[in-house]
């Protein structure tokens, strides 16, 4: 998974996700371009390309990657008003894909 993370500010590192990004404007506004390099700007989200899901997280002092994805997944939760019970997030633990997204999906906007 820690190949999934990508930080604010960081390089995104994995080849094939960084052409995507590159060959999709409606991404540009996230990323920059800065000495060759394409970098996370100061949004946070997700991304979902090729069946995997790619995070852009916060900066927090914790370099704890799975201790920082909670953390994102709980503003995200706060932010939007989503109420999990606690099965729901056992289920989503059990299950090798642990997506959140299926979360928001499941959310009537």
């Amino acid at each position: 998974m820690e190949e999934n993370i990508i930080y604010e500010y960081q390089e995104v590192l994995h080849v094939e996700l960084k052409k995507y990004i590159i060959n999709n404007p409606s991404l540009h506004k996230y990323f920059k371009e800065d000495w060759g390099k394409l970098k996370a700007k100061q949004y946070c989200g997700i991304i979902n390309y090729a069946v995997e899901d790619f995070y852009i997280l916060p900066k927090i002092a914790n370099q704890d990657h799975e201790t920082n994805l909670n953390i994102f997944i709980y503003m995200l939760m706060y932010t939007y008003d989503i109420k999990v019970q606690n099965d729901q997030i056992a289920n989503s633990k059990n299950e090798k894909s642990n997506n959140i997204l299926e979360v928001f999906n499941d959310r009537k906007w």
